[in-house]
C-alpha cells in the first residue's frame, strides 16, 4: 500500500483522529442514518449549525435525535490580527460588547444560508454544542452511522465530540461509497442524484434529519438491490484495491511512483487544482501525492475539477475579506450541479492523514508569517529552530501552539501568545539577534562582548558573524522561556467572562494566556458566577 511522505524533515504521518472508526461495507438490521449542516466545508475553520439523526431496526425509523447547534464566535474574524487592527494588543484588553459585535458579523456565510435555508436568527437562540452533542453522542450509542459522504460528516463530528470531552468511534457506512458500486452509470453521485435515480420522494433537502431520512431510505433500497444477487462478502470484494497503470498528471508531467492505487482513498479518479501559497510543502510536492494515490493534480479550474485547495493564509484571508477569483468560479460551477469541493490546505492534509502538531505546524507558522524573497535565510533559520522551541515550550508545560512568527520589513520575530520572545535579522550584510533586556544574560555567551550593546526599544543586540543561528538554540529557549514567564501569573478574568459563563468553560481564543485566568479554573469546579448557568449567588 502506498505511503505519503512529506519530506525527511516533516511530522511522521499518523491518523489525525485517534480512534475514529473505520469505513465499512455492510447491510446491519440495526443502525443510525446521520447528517449534519455545517457553515462551510472546512474542518478546521467551520462548525456544525445542525445534527440530525435516526434510529432504525429492520428497516423501519424507531427514533429520531435533531437539534440545531448555535456557533461559537468566528474563528476567522476574532483573529489577534484583527484585533490589533482596532488599537488593542492583547484579548484581555477587549471589551466584551466589542468582541461580542465581532462575533455577530458572520455566523453563517449567506451561500449556506441560501442552501440550508438555516439563518443566523434560527440558531441565535439554538443550544450550543456541548450540550447537543451530548445528547446525540448519548442517541447513537455504539451503533454503525449510515450517512452520504460519511466520512465528512463523521470528520465533523468527532471534532464537535472531542471538543466536548466526548469520543466518537463508531464504525460507519457511506452511501456514496455504496452508490458507485450500486449504479455505475451515474454521472454524479449528490445525494439528490441518488435519491432520483431510485425515485425517492425527496422534502425539505439540506436540511439535517430529512437528509439522514433520505440516506436512509437509500441505503435499504440498495441493500435490497445487493441481496438479491450476491452476499455481503461477495459485495465487499468489490471494493478492494487494485493495479492500476500509471498515468501522467497533465499539468507538469507529473508521474505517479506506484501503480497500486487504492480506488477507496478519496483523490482516486480525482482532479485536484491547488491555490495559494502552500505553507506544509511545495506545489509540485503537493502534485506528487496527488499522483501517487491515482488523483489528477491541475493548476486551472474546469469542469471536471472536484478538489479547490486553497493554502491555509489565503483561506483564512478569504474569511475575512471574501472569496479569490478561483473560489468564485468554483462557486460557479457548484451551482451548476459540477461536483467542487473547496477546502484549505489543512483540511485536505487532514484527510489524507496527515497529523499536524498541536497548534499551528512549524509550516504553517513560517508560511502565515509572510516571508518572501530576499529573506530565505531567515525563513530557513525558522525551518531549523522552531520544532525545538515547540519541544521546549511543550516540556517546560506551556503551550506550543502559542508560538508565533512574525515577519516585519527590517525583521522577525518569534512571540509568545502576546509577549515578544526575540527578533531575528539575517539581511545582506547585517545580521543580530535582539531580545529583551530581561532576557540580556541568556544570549550573552553568543558572541564576544564587543559585538553586543543595548539598542532603542529597551532591547539588547548581539551581532552574528558566519556562525548558524541553529547552533544557539539553547540560549533562544531560555529566551523563550522568559518570555513564557513574563506572561501574568493570574488574572480574575477577561471580557469573554460571560461567553465562558454561559459555555460552562473557558472559551478565550489565546490558549497561553488562558491558562492563567483565574475564572477558567473556577468553571472547571463547576462554579458559575454569570449568565444564563449563573449558579452562585453573590
Amino acid at each position: 500500500m502506498l505511503s505519503i511522505s512529506l519530506g525527511p524533515n516533516a511530522p511522521e504521518a499518523r491518523p489525525q483522529r485517534p480512534g475514529k472508526g473505520a469505513s465499512v461495507i455492510d447491510f446491519p438490521s440495526e443502525y443510525m442514518g446521520i447528517d449534519i449542516e455545517t457553515t462551510g466545508l472546512d474542518y478546521q475553520f467551520d462548525e456544525i449549525i445542525e445534527i440530525a439523526a435516526v434510529h432504525v431496526k429492520d428497516g423501519n425509523i424507531v427514533g429520531r435525535f435533531s437539534s440545531l447547534i448555535q456557533p461559537s464566535s468566528s474563528k476567522c474574524i476574532v483573529s489577534f490580527g484583527r484585533i490589533q487592527a482596532l488599537g488593542y494588543n492583547s484579548f484581555s484588553d477587549v471589551p466584551h460588547d466589542v468582541f461580542d459585535a465581532l462575533c455577530r458579523e458572520r455566523m453563517i456565510p449567506e451561500p449556506v444560508v441560501t442552501f440550508t435555508g438555516i439563518t443566523d436568527e434560527m440558531v441565535r437562540s439554538a443550544p450550543l454544542a456541548d450540550q447537543v452533542m451530548a445528547g446525540f453522542h448519548a442517541f447513537v450509542g455504539n451503533h454503525v452511522l449510515v450517512g452520504h459522504n460519511a466520512n465528512f460528516d463523521i470528520n465533523f463530528i468527532y471534532d464537535a465530540c472531542r471538543q466536548c470531552g466526548l469520543h466518537l468511534g463508531n464504525d460507519f457506512i457511506d452511501t456514496m461509497r455504496i452508490s458507485k458500486k450500486v449504479f455505475p452509470e451515474l454521472e454524479r453521485y449528490r445525494l439528490s442524484d441518488l435519491v432520483g435515480r431510485m425515485n425517492i420522494p425527496q422534502e425539505l433537502a439540506h436540511r439535517a434529519e430529512a437528509d439522514a431520512e433520505m440516506a436512509v431510505r437509500c441505503f435499504e433500497g440498495m441493500k435490497e438491490i445487493v441481496l438479491k444477487s450476491k452476499t455481503i462478502d461477495d459485495f465487499r470484494k468489490e471494493f478492494r484495491s487494485r493495479k492500476s497503470q500509471n498515468y501522467r498528471a497533465s499539468l507538469l508531467a507529473v508521474t505517479a511512483d506506484t501503480d497500486d492505487f487504492d480506488e477507496t482513498n478519496p483523490l482516486y479518479g480525482k482532479v485536484v487544482v491547488f491555490t495559494g501559497t502552500l505553507s506544509s510543502m511545495g506545489r509540485k510536492e503537493a502534485f506528487q501525492i496527488v499522483a501517487n494515490l491515482g488523483g489528477h493534480p491541475h493548476d486551472e479550474i474546469t469542469k471536471k475539477t472536484n478538489f479547490l485547495v486553497i493554502g491555509d493564509d489565503e483561506f483564512s484571508k478569504s474569511r475575512r475579506d471574501g472569496e479569490t477569483n478561483k473560489m468564485k468560479k468554483a462557486a460557479a460551477y457548484r451551482e451548476k450541479g459540477q461536483d467542487i469541493v473547496t477546502l484549505s490546505e489543512s483540511t485536505f492534509f487532514q484527510m489524507l492523514g496527515l497529523e499536524e502538531q498541536k497548534g499551528r505546524t512549524m509550516s504553517d507558522q513560517i508560511a502565515l508569517a509572510g516571508f518572501e524573497p530576499p529573506h530565505e535565510k531567515e525563513l530557513a533559520v525558522y525551518r531549523d529552530i522552531l520544532p525545538i522551541l515547540q519541544k521546549a515550550a511543550s516540556a517546560a508545560g506551556a503551550d506550543a501552539g502559542a508560538i508565533a512568527i512574525k515577519h516585519g520589513k527590517t525583521y522577525s520575530s518569534v512571540w509568545y501568545g502576546s509577549v515578544l520572545a526575540f527578533r531575528l535579522k539575517l539581511r545582506k550584510d547585517v545580521r543580530y539577534i535582539e531580545v529583551p533586556l530581561d532576557s540580556k544574560s541568556a544570549v550573552q555567551g553568543i558572541g564576544p562582548l564587543d559585538s553586543q550593546k543595548e539598542v532603542s526599544g529597551g532591547f539588547w543586540r548581539v551581532k552574528l558573524s558566519n556562525e548558524t543561528v541553529s547552533e544557539h538554540t539553547d540560549a533562544l529557549t531560555a529566551v523563550l522561556q522568559d518570555a513564557i514567564n513574563r506572561l501574568p501569573k493570574e488574572w480574575d478574568c477577561c471580557s469573554r467572562y460571560m461567553e465562558c459563563s454561559n459555555a460552562k468553560h473557558c472559551v478565550h481564543p489565546e490558549p497561553a494566556l488562558a491558562l492563567k485566568c483565574g475564572y477558567r479554573k473556577i468553571l472547571a469546579s463547576g462554579r458559575i458566577y454569570y449568565g444564563e448557568n449563573r449558579n452562585i449567588e453573590d
